[in-house]
């Protein structure tokens, strides 16, 4: 079954195996088909057997994945399985599934020789960056993503993603330049100029390149001490400024 790609049938042949017989002599092959199975249904693999197309079913193969890396964690093909896993609930909008799953690949010490642990860290700013809304809205997110992207180029600068890695930092500087520039805004027409400062000034210093760092410079500022001051996020993350 196996070997005319019929996963279907072959998942449950090994799957039985494993139940009934699991210290099998043919563990090791049993393990590395299964392994296969679950990588072939997580790509969407089809086969055509006997005039008929075997679709691959991707939650099947990640749910194949996840018992391959219950049953033996320290097994040869733990790291692709969980990097595949991984990719699988990122593509799926799982973002902090996804990113765990990263992060074991990054911290556990089974994996410290693994060919995806660069390639991780890549893919966890990736899920950091997922939920921000741009410039309006809270910036944690992008501002934990870009201390990933420049920690991946740190580590692997001549890494598969650097190039995208870069642009990535570019695009999240000039945002997070915008956003202090709003909030700075934001307390001055309220009459605040001195934490309106604190945001121009942040602004200068972290993202020097920005357009917006003319205009922080030459910004008016009041040494006076603001009082009663509302942050334009007291109502909640998604509040925008007006």
């Amino acid at each position: 079954e196996f070997a005319l790609g019929r996963y279907y049938p072959a998942h449950a042949y090994y799957e039985r195996l494993l139940i009934e017989f699991p210290a099998t002599r043919r563990l090791r092959t049993v393990i590395e088909r299964e392994y296969r199975i679950g990588q072939a249904l997580v790509r969407g693999e089809t086969r055509e057997v006997l005039g008929m197309i075997e679709v691959g079913d991707q939650a099947l193969g990640a749910a194949i994945l996840r018992r391959v890396l219950e049953r033996y964690p320290l097994g040869e093909y733990a790291d692709d399985a969980r990097f595949t896993i991984a990719n699988y609930d990122f593509k799926n909008g799982r973002y902090l599934e996804a990113m765990e799953e990263y992060r074991l690949l990054r911290e556990d010490d089974q994996y410290r020789g693994s060919e995806w642990r660069e390639i991780a860290l890549f893919q966890i700013a990736r899920c950091q960056e997922a939920p921000y809304e741009g410039p309006d809205y809270d910036p944690s997110p992008a501002q934990e993503a870009l201390e990933s992207y420049r920690a991946y180029e740190v580590e692997a600068p001549e890494g598969s993603r650097v190039v995208e890695a870069r642009e990535r930092q570019m695009a999240l500087e000039m945002d997070l330049a915008e956003s202090d520039f709003r909030r700075a805004r934001w307390y001055l027409d309220r009459g605040y100029p001195r934490a309106a400062s604190v945001f121009f000034a942040g602004l200068i210093d972290r993202y020097p390149t920005s357009e917006r760092v003319g205009e922080a410079g030459h910004a008016p500022h009041s040494p006076q001490t603001d009082a009663n001051f509302a942050s334009p996020l007291t109502h909640g993350v998604r509040r925008t400024f007006e």
